[in-house]
């Protein structure tokens, strides 16, 4: 069984992430996964650097770690960040 990580943003305080973790919890069942962390942020730009991400920040940490091998988002753009940031989240989920 894969352990897999959930990260969730919104980037607004009106957003709710109620919807966003349904869907995950969703296909995590459906795939057979063991959900082991949830790392959210919550009215964060996506554009923000790692340092204004807490949950990013953990995330990336927390897989480093070899805590599970694998992340899901609700959609790619959950985890946009600026180039510089996407390249180290990159090599982290790469090594």
């Amino acid at each position: 069984m894969k352990r897999v990580a959930f990260y969730i943003r919104v980037s607004t305080s009106k957003q709710g992430t109620i919807n966003q973790h349904r869907e995950l919890a969703a296909l995590a069942k459906r795939s057979g996964w063991q959900v082991v962390r949830v790392f959210e942020d919550s009215g964060i730009s996506g554009s923000k650097g790692l340092d204004k991400r807490p949950a990013l920040d953990a995330m990336l940490k927390a897989l480093n770690a070899c805590e599970f091998e694998m992340v899901a988002a609700w959609s790619v753009d959950r985890l946009q960040m600026d180039n510089s940031s996407y390249q180290d989240a990159v090599c982290a989920m790469r090594n």
